[in-house]
């Protein structure tokens, strides 16, 4: 790096003659000569007494090669530092995952590359859709999981990792269902004639931290229906023990992950407003003007593969 023509002087001091110096570095005798002449014309003082033979240094040039193997030594060692950074910085990726989907996330993907990957690090940092978004766009992760309804955004590289519904949810017992079941498979299909029934019921919502919300809202606007009670609860959890109890009569949007917690889906009645088919999608991405380390690609190669 740096201090290559330095290392022109150690040999000359080490070799004391420079002819025989030239060799050893594959350079000609007369550019060395120049070099020493330049080097010693720059310090203003002589380096090498060369009335004496095999060359001596001067006190000043024992000081000039004391130094230079000092600045030698220090790159060797920022070298070997930066090399150990560079290994370690291509072996540990990090990744944002929402909470909710760790464990479908770890079953199906993180746990498998590990194993097919044991010399990768993963850092993992967990939220919701929309702060592990954010933190990408921060560059604090290098890849992330969330859900999305745009799939396609400039900014981005993204991978669908699968397609999911979205349904209107509530107890098979509140005002609206009046004990009619509907499943996922096959939703009640409700129309235009049912939202006064539904504006009366409450509608559970999750806080602006959860991408869901957002989803929520637009949905209601979409069909053109304003509820009349709304509860926010803390977390997706919360909403469907909410749903399980008849009593509270609410009503709610829900996605698979969430259904998949519930204690007793058989209290449920899933519900469809005809002409409305909500989708939302579970993608990987990166930042497009970030490119992907070894141990990103490694992992997106892995991901997508296995979708």
């Amino acid at each position: 790096m740096y201090s290559r023509r330095m290392s022109y002087f150690i040999a000359i001091a080490e070799i004391q003659n420079i002819s025989k110096a030239a060799q050893e570095l594959h350079v000609s005798q007369p550019s060395l000569s120049q070099y020493l002449n330049r080097l010693e014309e720059g310090l203003g003082v002589k380096l090498l007494d060369r009335t004496c033979t095999p060359l001596r240094l001067t006190e000043e040039g024992k000081l000039y090669l004391e130094y230079v193997r000092e600045i030698t030594e220090a790159e060797k060692r920022f070298e070997s530092r930066l090399q150990a950074h560079k290994k370690a910085t291509e072996k540990t990726l990090s990744i944002g995952i929402p909470t909710q989907l760790t464990p479908m996330l770890f079953r199906k993907f993180v746990q498998g590359f590990l194993h097919a990957n044991p010399e990768k690090q993963l850092t993992i940092r967990d939220g919701t859709s929309l702060s592990v978004k954010e933190e990408l766009f921060r560059g604090e992760v290098d890849v992330a999981f969330f859900h999305t309804q745009a799939p396609e955004d400039a900014r981005l590289i993204s991978f669908i990792i699968q397609e999911e519904r979205l349904f209107l949810a509530c107890n098979r017992n509140s005002s609206l269902a009046h004990g009619r079941a509907g499943t996922r498979e096959k939703p009640l299909l409700l129309t235009k004639a049912d939202f006064p029934q539904m504006a009366e019921m409450l509608f559970l919502i999750p806080p602006k931290t959860y991408f869901i919300n957002a989803v929520i809202w637009n949905h209601l606007k979409e069909i053109g229906l304003s509820p009349k009670k709304i509860l926010e609860l803390p977390a997706l959890s919360s909403i469907g023990d909410y749903l399980l109890e008849p009593q509270n009569n609410g009503i709610s949007l829900l996605a698979d992950f969430s259904i998949a917690g519930m204690s007793s889906i058989d209290e449920i009645t899933f519900v469809k407003l005809e002409g409305h088919d909500l989708r939302w999608y579970l993608t990987m991405s990166y930042l497009v003007d970030t490119p992907l380390s070894p141990s990103g690609y490694s992992l997106w190669k892995y991901v997508s593969g296995k979708r």
